[in-house]
């Protein structure tokens, strides 16, 4: 006698992930984009439309944002040169719910590769910049600001489409065969 709860089409569990942002200047064509990386946690509810097919809703936390790295080479007298080095940061934190639409992929019950495209609406729970210049000569002191951003900088929410590739692990707890 096989246990019928195997069988239902709703499911919950915990997401994660671990991405990386950028963003690009068309105006400073010097900037050397570095990534910003940070992780995303949550948890997810999940219907089963079909054995290939589901519709959810997850809720998760994410850290998002992006660095630029400049270097600007310039005269200090009329025979030595140094270098400014300038690197900005700006990091966000933010609760994030999104409604995917997931097609799995192969026929095996526990391991399932899958793809998704969902919308994702993100509320910014607090943020802040990081402005740094260094000098390759020490006759100059480095400068470095930092802020916290305001609704003036920043809308408080944003809505977007996201879509991605994943292995999925179903694991059954309190089941029997």
């Amino acid at each position: 006698m096989t246990d019928s709860r195997n069988n239902l089409p709703l499911s919950l569990g915990i997401t994660g992930s671990y991405g990386w942002n950028d963003m690009m200047y068309s105006a400073v064509k010097t900037a050397k984009a570095v990534g910003y990386h940070g992780p995303t946690g949550g948890i997810a509810i999940e219907y089963n439309a079909f054995k290939t097919f589901s519709v959810g809703f997850d809720a998760s936390f994410a850290m998002r944002g992006f660095r630029k790295e400049t270097t600007t080479r310039f005269l200090t007298d009329y025979t030595h040169s140094t270098s400014a080095h300038v690197n900005y940061e700006m990091s966000l934190k933010a609760v994030e719910a999104r409604l995917p639409l997931t097609l799995y992929l192969g026929s095996s019950d526990s391991w399932k590769p899958y793809v998704y495209i969902a919308p994702r609406v993100s509320l910014w729970l607090g943020d802040s910049i990081r402005w740094e210049r260094t000098y390759d000569n020490d006759s100059y002191a480095p400068l470095v600001y930092k802020a916290a951003l305001s609704k003036d900088n920043i809308a408080p929410y944003d809505i977007s489409a996201v879509a991605g590739i994943g292995l999925c692990h179903r694991a059954l707890i309190g089941h029997t065969q």
